[in-house]
């Protein structure tokens, strides 16, 4: 998984640009390493703040990061969304 350190973003902008569509969620350092996950820097020229979050994404792992992420920028789609969502969509 690729985060973006908040910290050292440059803004959210610039986090989507290439990714239409995506949506954007926050969680801290600690949920990852909570959950046996490593962050290891990964800049690249677009993003300096770009980290890697390595470690097996088991469902109570992925669970976990939906329950403790907050919710920043809403998809305009998502293949996995609830009925709910997806009849809302239509």
């Amino acid at each position: 998984m690729s985060v973006t350190l908040a910290a050292e973003a440059t803004g959210t902008d610039v986090l989507l640009e290439g990714h239409e569509g995506y949506g954007l969620a926050s969680f801290s350092a600690g949920v990852a390493r909570t959950n046996n996950q490593r962050l290891v820097r990964h800049p690249t020229a677009a993003d300096p703040a770009h980290v890697h979050v390595v470690g097996q994404k088991t469902s109570s792992v992925r669970n976990s990061f939906a329950r403790e992420s907050i919710l920043l920028i809403e998809p305009s789609s998502c293949k996995d969304a609830p009925p709910e969502h997806a009849a809302s969509e239509s």
